[in-house]
């Protein structure tokens, strides 16, 4: 307990030191924010308000990841949300989801991004790329996320407005979980 403690204290600390970019307009940010403004709302979409969630790796380069929702209300479990939903692949290997507010933010990966969904209706609204392999992520804040990679030597602090990297702690090795 004592050690976590530390950890995340030393998290922290290294997190107020981070570097700000140069530029407030992100144009030297290797991430990228792709916006789904395709779906249409008054499509008729199955709500998974009371859903559980459950995150379905996949085999390693077989791009075949998937989530599944399990309503205990009802005992009903729906496989393949992901792709069902928005009619396409979710990606290579889904390492974690994380919820914030209205959205569930699914890393994935071996495909180096990270999906926002909805929470009720699983529509895809965002994709963020540009990572090595993320693997979890930790919310500071309405617009604040740092996420850990397995092939970087840092954790990146990201804004998610607009997909910028606002800064990095730098650790001695690849990271897991926050």
């Amino acid at each position: 307990m004592k050690r976590s403690l530390i950890f995340f204290i030393a998290i922290i600390l290294n997190f107020q030191s981070c570097k700000k970019p140069m530029t407030q307009s992100c144009e030297n940010s290797k991430f990228s924010l792709l916006e789904n403004d395709a779906f249409e709302e008054t499509q008729k979409t199955k709500s998974f308000s009371n859903s559980i969630f459950i995150v379905n790796e996949g085999g390693f380069t077989n791009g075949n990841a998937s989530v599944s929702a399990y309503n205990p209300n009802t005992n009903e479990i729906i496989n393949n949300v992901f792709s069902t939903v928005n009619n396409l692949s979710l990606g290579d290997i889904a390492q974690s989801i994380t919820r914030k507010d209205d959205f569930l933010y699914l890393t994935i990966n071996n495909s180096q991004k990270i999906e926002v969904v909805n929470r009720e209706t699983f529509e895809r609204k965002k994709t963020i790329t540009g990572f090595s392999s993320p693997r979890y992520s930790l919310f500071i804040g309405d617009e604040k996320v740092l996420v850990s990679d397995l092939y970087e030597r840092k954790i990146n602090a990201l804004d998610l407005k607009d997909a910028c990297e606002i800064g990095s702690i730098d650790t001695k090795g690849w990271t897991e979980q926050i």
